[in-house]
């Protein structure tokens, strides 16, 4: 377990927002999120947004749920769950489908849709939303940027980061798309209008590890937990909070996994068998998920070999639902034992807590703060065997604490449900900005002041294309920017060629033309030679040869320097198709520079803007012949020296690739781009970065021969999940047909080993492990970007038997894929 370096101080809470008369207006409230009950069985995420949503629309909000997901259901169907939650009078929406030609991740997609569905609503006065996932990332930077959602309050909700659940497990990262998704759930706090944790520690982990809170807008309150609705027969004799219970079963509550500590029951009931203090009997309550010690091993199989040791009665419950859970904890005095290695703000506690049902817990990350602080003694201990063994032997012996809430849970929901009246009523005279301001506690907002906005282009090529985006960049009068500097580069100042390209050009009036020769300089040096002549606060560097900027480009250029505190802009982009000439938006992370190391694209367009100051501060672009991303590594070094950078989550271009001696030199441009930090003082750091591209399969989404090769492995049955068996059944040396005598209903490892048998291989070079790994997988998985579509897809096994009942080996493997990625990531 990793011990906390840093001190867990407190935030204030949402008591003091509050009104005392009634309010008549109600809110329009949307939650946005990637879980909900219903279509996602169970978890912290999904449980808390159910009862928030239900606990609004009983008191009368206007309440709409965006399910991420769309019509994905782990339970029933979509329609189900739609119908279920009006009953409620909650308008449960899947995230349509986007109607555009895109490129880019599936949680990719998802945001950007989640934006313009937002956006394309009447406006909500409150958007609910979690940083897991960063489902509101590209809606929070059109908000921070002017472009949307001014009359918006975004409240950010506190979950569960990756980089939290990586860190707490010592783990590495063994997705390529959970890499990339860590900026932007870090961003979804730093941008949030208000942030509630559901514990300070969570909150000050952020702070730790380098998130910049929202100065005087983060809260913390105990999550929304409303089990009235639960039909719970307690059958035990009356007991309350603060009293000692005799118990001689325990039951290991969660997840049966490696982060709620599973390992460390195990051992720990070894340490009291071998102490003479054993249990009549210990259940397991909860589903099997990823197991850390062994992962090619099941963690109900682990839980097997263990149990075979142990003298006592062992149950194990991977169905029950939430009712179930409870009524079999309340059924008897039983002790709930949840020694997890990580937790934020844990419902399994939470219950426990309500239900007054004694538990010994661990005392990792946010559960201190859930339970009252004479009884934490007695309820929670270090996540460690011995530890743990030494709380339950005690609790066995002596009898177990029945802990008390830190919290009185009916005044919590009131809290709730006053800070939203208190919203209601501030919406009845103030704005968003005006409410946001009044609930600061700390620090002062920032004033906007638009810019006097200066295009430089470089141009090359004919004069009526320079032209054309002249005329497109200030076609209408609101959205003009104040000049445009042309550093054309082909032609000498002196020359005939020179006087014709100038007289030939013009600009409307307003805008200030103004023509230079950049003849014979690099791509920096003219970008530079166009700053010294432009005029503006604010500059965009674009090029005539590759940038086909759109109308708004100016007009939104303006607001976001306007609105935001970055100093450096990028934009999503288009590209045309290959052969359909077909507009396809990419979809960019932004100012994420770890992404930005592997895949300089991932920053946004090669079109960017820059304050000027900044500009002049940083000593403008590059001087250097030929090599691409000239733009980019500015924008990366700007990120590196801590300047604000931002994206912008709108296309505004059209980008044509074209190599020619301003970007000759593309092999060289990821490493001109990171240059900063490649160039590191720390040797060993620098060898490090320099060899990490030859392994960027372990994050990046491209040339996938690291992890991504073991998350396709599992998709095989568990008998020919190595290289050796492959290249035994490759040569021959395992035949299908001695498997099917032997184990005649191993049907998918059979017809792996045949597919490999039958392999007609005729090159002089043997087939590489990744080449064996893909033929014997069924013909729907023949590349690896194939499984990462099949990780990030909705379409379940399940989905694919209804599809196609015969397509059992397909379906096998997905399952396995699907089921392999999601425990890895938890």
């Amino acid at each position: 377990m990793q011990e906390d370096d840093f001190k867990v101080t407190p935030f204030p809470d949402l008591s003091g927002c509050r009104v005392e008369s009634q309010v008549q207006r109600r809110l329009r409230v949307c939650i946005v999120t990637e879980e909900i009950f219903g279509p996602v069985r169970n978890g912290g995420i999904s449980s808390t947004y159910m009862y928030l949503a239900k606990m609004l629309a009983k008191a009368g909000h206007d309440v709409s749920v965006l399910y991420l997901k769309g019509r994905a259901s782990e339970d029933h169907s979509i329609d189900h769950w739609i119908a279920w939650y009006a009953e409620a009078g909650v308008t449960l929406v899947p995230l349509p489908d986007p109607e555009w030609n895109c490129s880019g991740a599936m949680w990719q997609f998802r945001h950007y849709a989640a934006y313009h569905w937002l956006k394309s609503q009447p406006d909500f006065d409150i958007v609910h939303t979690s940083e897991w996932r960063g489902g509101c990332y590209y809606a929070l930077l059109a908000k921070r940027q002017g472009l949307a959602f001014q009359n918006t309050i975004f409240l950010v909700k506190t979950s569960s980061p990756h980089v939290w659940n990586r860190h707490y497990q010592m783990q590495f990262l063994t997705d390529p798309q959970a890499f990339k998704v860590m900026y932007p759930e870090q961003m979804c706090v730093e941008n949030g209008d208000i942030v509630i944790g559901g514990s300070a520690h969570l909150l000050r982990f952020m702070e730790q590890v380098g998130y910049t809170l929202p100065e005087g807008r983060v809260f913390v309150q105990p999550n929304v937990i409303e089990l009235a609705h639960l039909d719970v027969e307690d059958k035990r004799p009356p007991v309350e909070p603060g009293d000692i219970v005799q118990c001689d079963e325990l039951a290991f509550f969660g997840r049966i996994e490696t982060r709620k500590g599973l390992e460390v029951f195990c051992e720990a009931l070894d340490y009291l068998v071998a102490r003479g203090t054993v249990p009549s009997k210990v259940s397991f309550l909860g589903k099997p998920g990823a197991l850390l010690s062994n992962p090619d091993m099941n963690s109900l199989q682990y839980l097997e070999q263990r149990a075979a040791r142990w003298p006592f009665e062992v149950e194990i419950h991977t169905g029950f639902n939430q009712l179930q859970v409870i009524s079999y904890l309340t059924e008897k005095n039983r002790i709930a034992v949840m020694p997890s290695l990580i937790e934020n703000s844990t419902m399994a506690v939470y219950e426990a807590l309500i239900y007054k049902v004694p538990f010994i817990a661990s005392n990792a990350g946010g559960t201190p703060e859930l339970v009252a602080p004479e009884h934490h003694d007695e309820t929670l201990v270090p996540a460690r065997p011995r530890e743990l063994a030494n709380g339950l032997e005690r609790a066995l012996r002596d009898g177990a604490r029945v802990g008390r809430c830190s919290f009185d849970n009916t005044e919590n929901l009131r809290v709730w449900n006053a800070f939203h009246e208190f919203l209601a009523a501030r919406f009845e005279t103030a704005t968003a900005p005006e409410i946001i301001e009044e609930m600061r506690y700390a620090g002062t907002p920032r004033r906007a002041t638009s810019p006097r906005l200066s295009i430089c282009l470089l141009h090359r090529g004919p004069t009526d294309i320079a032209q054309t985006i002249i005329d497109t960049l200030a076609g209408e009068a609101a959205d003009r920017p104040d000049q445009i500097v042309l550093a054309v580069h082909e032609h000498a100042e002196s020359t005939e060629a020179f006087a014709e390209i100038k007289a030939a050009l013009t600009a409307p009036e307003g805008v200030a033309l103004d023509v230079v020769s950049a003849n014979e300089r690099t791509l920096g040096e003219a970008f530079n030679l166009a700053r010294q002549h432009a005029t503006g606060d604010a500059l965009v560097f674009a090029r005539t040869d590759i940038h086909t900027p759109y109308p708004q480009t100016a007009k939104v250029f303006r607001s976001a320097f306007a609105q935001s505190d970055a100093s450096v802009f990028t934009c999503f982009y288009d590209t045309l198709g290959q052969t359909s000439l077909e507009r396809i938006h990419q979809i960019c992370i932004g100012a994420d520079m770890a992404a930005g190391f592997y895949d300089r694209t991932t920053m946004g367009s090669t079109m960017i803007a820059v304050r000027a100051d900044l500009f002049d501060e940083r000593g403008g672009f590059i001087d250097i012949f030929g090599v691409d991303g000239v733009e980019h590594n500015f924008v990366f070094s700007a990120i590196n020296a801590g300047t604000g950078v931002e994206i912008i989550p709108e296309h505004l271009v059209l980008e044509k690739p074209d190599m020619d001696s301003l970007s000759l030199n593309q092999a060289s441009a990821q490493y001109l781009v990171a240059r900063d930090l490649i160039q590191s003082p720390s040797y060993p750091l620098r060898r490090l970065l320099l060899a990490s591209k030859s392994n960027q399969g372990q994050v990046s989404v491209s040339s996938n021969v690291g992890s991504l090769y073991q998350l396709t492995l599992s998709a095989l049955p568990s008998r020919i999940r190595s290289e050796d068996a492959l290249d035994a059944a490759f040569q021959k040396k395992e035949r299908w047909g001695r498997i099917l005598v032997q184990r005649p209903l191993a049907f998918e490892e059979w017809m792996a080993v045949r597919r490999l048998n039958r392999l007609d291989w005729q090159h002089a070079a043997r087939p590489t492990s990744e080449t064996l790994l893909l033929k014997a997988l069924p013909a729907e998985i023949r590349t690896f970007e194939c499984v990462e579509k099949i990780i990030n897809s909705d379409v379940t096994w399940t989905d694919i038997l209804k599809k196609n009942p015969l397509n059992l080996t397909y379906a096998a493997a997905v399952k396995r894929l699907q089921r392999t990625h999601r425990n890895a990531n938890r």
